[in-house]
């Protein structure tokens, strides 16, 4: 990616792009993640790379998910799912409707949160953290709408060992259990918020430890935000 900048070769520069802010995004990079998408949307537009819109309203939406800001990454995860109908786009479709699902039951959406739950599980590319998260989606559900026993039902089907190295799967595992725990449960509820905790610091660890180096970010954006400009200007 520095070497084509660099160069000034910009054939296929949106996926390096996208692939970059995934990479951000999973590490819990996330301010510098939003500052990349918002730069990758605008150079796909001015480009004309019109499928690259689903993924990156999906990849907003997932950082708003990773950051707990439920409301905002609902807007941008219906946003790629209403896209990704539209244009028969299917690729992340199983990551889309996960995401859509855990966003709707987040946001007291039941119906619609086990609607997108029961599509992700359906699709045969569906990987096994796809699966997990919407079997969380579908026991949050249950669970807020007094179908208790169904709740613990769908929990059980997540698969434990989708945890592994998964901080934002560790960090749901562990809101749902602080969110299906007795109030008056008072040691439960502390076991619960302290594993929440303790995903999220892990989380910001790994963040810190694998960290873009800013001078390098900062020139990323820069060079790529003169291509817009130049493309603006060349327009008829």
């Amino acid at each position: 990616l520095k070497y084509q900048l660099q160069t000034k070769n910009h054939r296929h520069l949106s996926p390096k792009l996208l692939n970059l802010a995934h990479l951000l995004i999973n590490s819990g990079q996330f301010q510098k993640a939003d500052a990349l998408l918002e730069t990758t949307s605008a150079f796909a537009q001015h480009v004309n790379v019109k499928d690259d819109a689903v993924v990156v309203h999906f990849y907003l939406g997932q950082n708003d998910a990773h950051q707990g800001k439920w409301a905002d990454a609902l807007l941008h995860l219906q946003k790629a799912y209403d896209l990704s109908l539209a244009k028969n786009f299917k690729f992340k479709k199983p990551d889309i409707l996960a995401y859509l699902a855990m966003a709707f039951a987040q946001t007291q959406s039941h119906v619609k949160g086990m609607e997108m739950a029961q599509l992700a599980l359906n699709e045969s590319q569906a990987k096994p953290r796809h699966q997990s998260l919407a079997y969380w989606a579908l026991a949050l559900s249950a669970h807020q709408t007094e179908q208790r026993d169904m709740a613990l039902q769908w929990s059980e089907k997540a698969n434990p060992e989708t945890l592994d190295g998964w901080y934002f799967g560790q960090w749901m595992a562990a809101e749902f259990n602080k969110a299906t725990t007795a109030t008056d449960d008072i040691n439960g509820q502390n076991q619960a918020a302290n594993e929440a905790m303790q995903a999220r610091n892990e989380w910001q660890l790994f963040a810190d430890d694998h960290a873009i180096d800013p001078a390098l970010f900062k020139q990323l954006l820069s060079q790529v935000g003169d291509i817009v400009k130049d493309t603006k200007t060349t327009q008829p």
